[in-house]
């Protein structure tokens, strides 16, 4: 994985349909323009996965932060999947069908940023944009590599809390479109995805919010632009 920035990204060409003839495939391609621009900010950002870590701060007051003296802090939210229900960060991650169109279908995408692979944006014209050159990764990592590719040079990693077998700890368990409590669930595969991330932009700073039930991986000890601090510390880091 390289680099990648929304600065020098103009669209791509996904696939939206194919034929079989005579023994060969045929490819209908489409052309999405980048729908985004996301160049004004303060180069920090908050991305929200949904471990139960999370639940001692108000996710409003993450999305109405002002980010103290002259908003020269504030945080751009980037949030995953159902946490739409609670809060509206400056952009929503999903690439769940199911999830999608639980969103699509609140209202929720008719004004705000939903951004999914291409097959969602296909079913939702006009409702979800595109997830940059077809990322395939866990919606946690894809959050973190947004924030990235926008350029973001600080980015909160807050509710990301790994689990290995352990049940379900994730604050929609038991809901639509979510396993249950009891689920056992294990991260390793989304931490390896998560690592490869902040391994791939060693220019920026990962700060990951400990709290609860959240585990710090072993792998994640030798990535040297990341850094553990506790819910208090980010409070006041970002003047929240």
């Amino acid at each position: 994985m390289k680099k990648l920035y929304r600065t020098n990204y103009e669209g791509e060409f996904v696939i939206d349909g194919y034929v079989l003839k005579e023994g060969r495939r045929y490819e209908n391609r489409e052309f999405i323009p980048n729908t985004i621009v996301n160049n004004q900010h303060t180069s920090k950002a908050v991305a929200i996965g949904n471990g139960t870590s999370r639940l001692v701060i108000d996710p409003k007051k993450i999305e109405h932060h002002a980010g103290g003296h002259l908003g020269k802090s504030r945080l751009q939210s980037y949030g995953c999947n159902a946490v739409y229900r609670d809060m509206k960060p400056d952009f929503l991650v999903s690439i769940n069908n199911f999830m999608v169109n639980e969103i699509v279908r609140s209202g929720y995408a008719d004004n705000s940023v939903v951004l999914s692979n291409s097959n969602n944006c296909i079913n939702h014209p006009g409702k979800v944009h595109l997830i940059p050159y077809a990322i395939n990764l866990c919606v946690g990592a894809i959050a973190l590599y947004l924030a990235c590719f926008d350029g973001h040079k600080t980015v909160y990693m807050l509710g990301y809390d790994n689990q290995d077998g352990e049940s379900n700890n994730n604050v929609y368990a038991g809901t639509d479109n979510y396993a249950k409590k009891d689920h056992k669930v294990s991260s390793k595969k989304w931490e390896g995805q998560i690592k490869r991330i902040i391994d791939t932009y060693d220019d920026v700073d990962f700060i990951w919010v400990a709290g609860g039930t959240s585990r710090f991986p072993e792998d994640w000890r030798y990535c040297v632009n990341l850094r553990q601090v506790t819910v208090r510390d980010f409070v006041l880091e970002v003047d929240l």
